[in-house]
C-alpha cells in the first residue's frame, strides 16, 4: 500500500491532469462529480471522497489539514512527518481504497456509497491491528505449536475464511469475513454485528451467507469459502433439502453459490481461520 504515497508524491497517478498531459484520448474528469481531476481533488476535494473522510474522523480522529497546495509532494511529506504512526497507517488504507474504488468505477464496476467504503477501510484497520498484536505476543507460541497453518487458494482464485463469534451478554453475534489472493495479500475485509441470535450453528451458517453476499459485491468470481463449521458445510455440500432449523439459510447460501463462476466450500481448522475469528471478535 505503501507506494501509493510515493505515486501521490510524484504526482505520477493516471488522473485526468496526467492523462491529459500525455496526451491519452480518455475522460479527464472525475466520474463522480464531473469536476477536472487532479490529484488532490481525487483524494480530497471530490464531495465523494470528502464523505469518506468525514466519516472517517468520526473513529480515528484523523486530522488532514487541507488547503489549496502549489505542490501536493511538500504537503504529503510535511503532513506524513508530524503524524503519528496509527494516523499514518490510516491515512495509508484510506488513500489506497479510495485509489482502487475509484478505479473500479472507471472500468465499469458498480457505485459504492460512502459509508459502504467506510465500512470496508474500518473493517481493514481493525484487521490490521488485530492482527500486528497478535503477531507481537504470539509469535512464539505459534513457532512451537504443530498445527496447521492457512494456505493460499490457486491463482485466479480467492480464499474467503469467515468465521462467527457469539456474545452472550448482548445477545448478538460478530461476523468476520477476509479475502485473500493466491499471494496471501487481503483483497477485502469486513466485520459485522447481527443482534437476537445465540446459537452457534445458526450463527456459522449466517456468517457464510454473509460472506458470500460481501464476496459478491467485492466482484469475485471464483471462490474458494472456507470455514471451521463443519455441520453447516457438511448441510450446504449435502444434495437433500435441509429441514433444520437452518434450512432456510442452507437454501439461501445454495442459491447465492450458483452466482459464481466458481465456488467451493471447505473446512479449515480454527489455526487456519484465526483472521476471520478475531474480526468477529472485535
Amino acid at each position: 500500500m505503501k507506494i501509493i504515497l510515493w505515486r501521490i508524491a510524484q504526482n505520477c497517478l493516471p488522473t485526468g491532469d496526467n492523462l491529459q498531459k500525455r496526451s491519452i484520448q480518455t475522460r479527464y474528469d472525475c466520474l463522480i462529480c464531473n469536476r477536472f481531476e487532479t490529484v488532490d481533488h481525487c483524494f480530497f476535494h471530490c464531495h465523494y471522497t470528502k464523505e469518506i473522510w468525514t466519516e472517517l474522523k468520526k473513529y480515528h480522529h484523523i486530522s488532514l489539514k487541507v488547503k489549496k497546495f502549489l505542490h501536493i509532494r511538500q504537503w504529503l511529506l510535511e503532513w506524513i512527518n508530524e503524524a503519528p504512526d496509527f494516523q499514518l497507517m490510516v491515512f495509508t488504507i484510506v488513500v489506497w481504497y479510495i485509489w482502487e474504488n475509484r478505479n473500479n468505477i472507471r472500468i465499469g464496476e458498480s457505485f459504492i456509497h460512502p459509508q459502504r467504503v467506510v465500512g470496508k477501510i474500518n473493517a481493514y484497520i481493525d484487521f490490521v491491528i488485530l492482527n500486528n498484536f497478535r503477531s507481537t505476543h504470539l509469535t512464539r507460541c505459534e513457532a512451537q505449536a504443530s498445527t496447521p497453518k492457512w494456505s493460499p487458494p490457486p491463482e485466479g482464485s480467492v480464499l474467503i475464511n469467515t468465521d462467527a463469534a457469539i456474545f452472550s451478554d448482548s445477545c448478538r453475534m460478530g461476523i468476520g469475513v477476509v479475502i485473500r489472493d493466491h499471494l496471501g495479500v487481503v483483497r477485502a475485509a469486513c466485520r459485522c454485528y447481527v443482534d437476537q441470535v445465540e446459537d452457534p450453528e445458526l450463527a456459522e451458517a449466517i456468517a457464510v451467507r454473509h460472506a458470500l453476499s460481501f464476496t459478491e459485491e467485492a466482484g469475485f468470481q471464483s471462490i474458494i469459502m472456507a470455514s471451521d463449521c463443519s455441520t453447516v458445510l457438511n448441510k450446504v455440500k449435502n444434495v437433500t433439502t435441509d429441514r433444520s432449523q437452518i434450512g432456510a439459510i442452507i437454501y439461501d447460501i445454495k442459491s447465492r453459490a450458483l452466482k459464481f463462476k466458481s465456488c467451493m466450500f471447505t473446512h479449515v481448522n480454527q489455526s487456519c481461520n484465526v483472521a476471520a475469528h478475531v474480526l468477529a471478535r472485535s
